[in-house]
């Protein structure tokens, strides 16, 4: 189901946060030209006003909440259209926002389709908006399961708690426009979410949190509400803008459960899903692991405060809930031996290949396409001002009617596009915007495929430890020498060396796909060592591989500590 989060607007600087925001969702290149617009009990010309009209009626002094903006991400696998998609935000708008003003905008701009709603905080009877969590209807649970039940009758995938795909941000290179779709830089937030997730689990309080975050490079604002500025960013961002759960309140609330004692302290178990075949040992893993975080909460008397003890207990309840995870993946895709794992990597891997190859094709295609946008736009933007010249020509003479820079610009564009009419032009605009979304989707998918491949090889890795492998070290996709790579083996550089060693294919797994693997190692078994002439010069164990490397970055250490003893003096 799609992925949503609700975000609350703010009267903003001026009292404009309602109308940037609203400015923002109407944008007419994310909503198809504006025909993926729509609004509930309001005109969507006039919504704002209408908005603002229902808060001033039935509050004296402006609330600091004026409206909630809610994201509906849809999953890229959903065989939808933008249309559907719109229809999808409108009807849960009736459903939960029954007597509240609602403009709902779909953007089709990125790789997945996402609606946009904007909800006014004050109904048509003057009622604020109950955005407490325990409200079952208009809280963010009721949301989401409102927003579940109407896509899965349209067909939609389910979806975890998870980033949208796809979700980044382009970037301007130089002042110049990019056309590759790759050069995409991931959003500043889900950067600070990933750095305050890590910390959570080292701190036990918000404060600590705030202090690792510093120690990490982080300015910290103190105000009303705290806010946050990594290294690199030019603005802050309020830890509440990140997500509910980011909230001052929702963190402090966070640690209280975490540096909770005795035998009241509660954690919500999820059935843990059964398991056949060769991964019943994970399931194994996951029942241990309950019964370790039952027990470990009644050792404790209400007093007592152990720092340690609490990050070990957080550490192993996020390692149950990916086990749990692991197994919920491994039944869906019914894995359930080392051989359907390794089917379900080479038929993803195949996929992926498909995708690729189909994706360089879009890509050239529209970016052929696009080279025409511009001009089309500045026919657009122009073609008013060029009416009225001409008109003005028909009535007092082209001697008496000086052309503008804008009519000027009309007429060279014009002329460069063949003179088209403009119902031409805008069937070429909406082309060109179906051929970008076409492009995203597919580039967004390819992104998908990958992580469900870093899913299966991690999974792969697992298993090839339960066999008795022996993990070794990890090693990046710059390491591997193609040139001297078979179809069943990696010719892989030891880190921070000039040594080469060739490992079986099969018993690398890629942590990250393509930018990071695991090497597993047989416990007796030797390994030779090649140099950069392909030249074999050793034979060591699996064991003496990590060693040399280790030798390696210790030469390179001391060699720049050299080099900055000399600049000093």
């Amino acid at each position: 189901m799609p992925y949503t989060k609700r975000i609350v607007i703010h009267a903003g600087q001026n009292g404009n946060g309602l109308s940037q925001c609203l400015n923002y969702i109407e944008n007419e290149e994310k909503t198809d030209h504006g025909l993926l617009k729509s609004a509930y009990n309001c005109n969507l010309r006039f919504a704002e006003q209408e908005m603002v009209a229902v808060q001033s009626k039935f509050h004296n002094e402006q609330d600091e909440r004026v409206a909630y903006h809610v994201v509906q991400s849809f999953d890229i696998r959903d065989n939808i259209t933008p249309e559907m998609a719109n229809e999808i935000g409108l009807k849960l708008c009736k459903e939960i926002y029954t007597d509240y003003q609602c403009v709902v905008c779909t953007h089709v701009d990125r790789g997945h389709l996402h609606n946009h709603i904007i909800i006014n905080a004050t109904n048509l009877s003057g009622r604020k908006l109950e955005d407490r969590l325990a409200n079952k209807k208009e809280g963010l649970y009721g949301l989401r399961e409102s927003s579940d039940r109407i896509a899965k009758s349209y067909g939609c995938h389910v979806m975890d708690e998870m980033k949208a795909i796809g979700r980044f941000k382009g970037k301007n290179y130089e002042g110049k426009n990019e056309s590759s779709y790759e050069k995409l830089t991931v959003s500043w937030k889900s950067i600070i979410i990933d750095k305050i997730e890590k910390v959570k689990a080292e701190t036990n309080s918000l404060d600590e949190l705030l202090e690792n975050l510093a120690l990490e490079g982080y300015e910290i604002k103190r105000g009303k509400y705290i806010k946050v500025k990594p290294f690199g960013k030019d603005r802050f961002t309020s830890l509440k803008e990140l997500g509910e759960e980011y909230g001052e309140d929702a963190l402090r609330q966070f640690y209280r459960e975490k540096t909770r004692n005795g035998v009241d302290y509660q954690f919500d178990f999820e059935k843990i899903p059964e398991i056949q075949g060769a991964f019943v040992s994970i399931k194994e893993s996951a029942t241990n692991s309950m019964i370790a975080i039952k027990n470990s909460t009644m050792n404790l008397a209400e007093r007592d405060y152990c720092p340690k003890f609490y990050n070990n207990r957080y550490k192993e309840k996020k390692r149950y809930n990916q086990l749990i995870k692991e197994l919920d993946f491994l039944n869906a895709e019914e894995i359930y031996s080392y051989e359907d794992l390794q089917n379900r990597i080479k038929e993803t891997l195949s996929e992926l290949e498909e995708r690729e190859a189909s994706y360089e094709k879009q890509k050239s295609l529209t970016t052929e396409f696009l080279k025409n946008e511009p001009l089309a736009k500045d026919y657009l933007e122009t073609y008013n001002e060029y009416k009225i010249y001409e008109e003005q020509v028909q009535l007092h003479g082209t001697e008496k009617v000086e052309p503008t820079e804008a009519v000027l610009k009309h007429l060279q564009v014009s002329e460069e596009l063949g003179n088209p009419e403009l119902s031409e032009v805008r069937e070429f605009l909406s082309a060109c915007t179906k051929e970008k979304r076409e492009a995203n989707k597919q580039y967004a998918y390819i992104t998908y495929l990958k992580s469900r491949m870093t899913e299966l090889e991690r999974i792969r890795g697992k298993s090839l430890e339960l066999n008795g492998y022996i993990k070794g070290m990890s090693f990046s996709s710059n390491m591997i020498d193609e040139s001297r790579s078979t179809d069943t083996q990696y010719c892989v550089k030891l880190p921070y060396t000039k040594q080469y060693v060739y490992l079986n294919k099969k018993l690398v797994a890629w942590s990250n796909f393509e930018k990071r693997a695991v090497m597993y190692l047989v416990d007796d078994k030797f390994y030779d060592i090649y140099d950069e002439n392909d030249k074999k010069i050793d034979s060591v164990s699996g064991e003496q591989l990590e060693i040399i490397s280790k030798e390696g970055r210790e030469q390179v250490k001391e060699y720049y500590s050299t080099l900055n003893t000399e600049s000093e003096k």
